[in-house]
């Protein structure tokens, strides 16, 4: 690797913390900016593909979340990638009222992480909510 292709690397991960630093205080405007720039070096980077999805997750704008973690997903370089990516998708379905689709996500997570405590609570809870519900 020489300087020029090291300093591209270093600014994109810059960049990546940049974005979720931001958006860890919820300022997505600024998070989105610094993980678009992200995403300008590294186009199919599955983390930086999730935390856009987070962004607008946050936003209230699930069509656009759903689209970046299903994006992330297809980039997904390992099990425990997609086991994000399915969580997330799982979670944005929830939000969306798509009951059904929100269980097929949490199972995939599953599969892929079985102790994942965090898909398996809420898988329980969801379906908690389908059985008072139904």
């Amino acid at each position: 690797m020489d300087n020029q292709d090291q300093a591209r690397l270093n600014w994109f991960k810059i960049l990546k913390r940049i974005g979720y630093e931001y958006y860890k205080i919820k300022n997505y405007i600024r998070a989105l900016e610094a993980y678009q720039k992200a995403l300008e070096i590294d186009p199919n980077n599955a983390e930086v593909l999730n935390g856009i999805g987070r962004v607008y997750y946050a936003s209230n704008e699930t069509a656009q979340a759903l689209n970046y973690f299903q994006q992330a997903l297809a980039a997904a370089p390992d099990l425990t990638s997609e086991n994000v990516c399915y969580y997330n998708i799982g979670l944005t379905f929830e939000k969306m009222s798509q009951y059904e689709e929100a269980m097929q996500a949490y199972e995939q997570a599953l599969i892929r992480s079985p102790d994942d405590q965090k898909t398996q609570h809420r898988k329980a809870v969801l379906l908690s909510k389908l059985k008072k519900e139904g």
